[in-house]
């Protein structure tokens, strides 16, 4: 966790240094990983006396509906949402039709 959270923090310092108006932490298989990168934003948005919307983004892997780690999209977002992200949502990995039946 905190290796990741590092390496999330640096990059996050990048994007704010460039210049970036909002955070997208996407294309997350684990939850663990989602909350290492909100953690470091968390932290790096409190170093530099800023805010920057953030948008969540998670991977459902197969037909399950579920991501790698097992987690049903409802119970990702019970997970994340602590953040009070901008948005969230779920990539296109498996296509529009196969998703649909789990977001109903």
């Amino acid at each position: 966790f905190d290796d990741l959270r590092i390496a999330y923090g640096e990059q996050i310092d990048g994007l704010i240094d460039g210049g970036a108006d909002i955070i997208l932490i996407e294309t997350i298989f684990d939850t663990l990983n989602a909350k290492a990168a909100i953690f470091a934003c968390e932290e790096r948005f409190e170093a530099k006396g800023i805010r920057l919307p953030v948008m969540i983004s998670g991977t459902i892997t197969d037909l399950s509906g579920r991501t790698l780690s097992g987690q049903t999209p409802s119970a990702f977002w019970k997970s994340v949402r602590h953040a009070n992200p901008f948005t969230i949502g779920l990539n296109c990995a498996l296509g529009a039709d196969a998703m649909r039946p789990h977001l109903q």
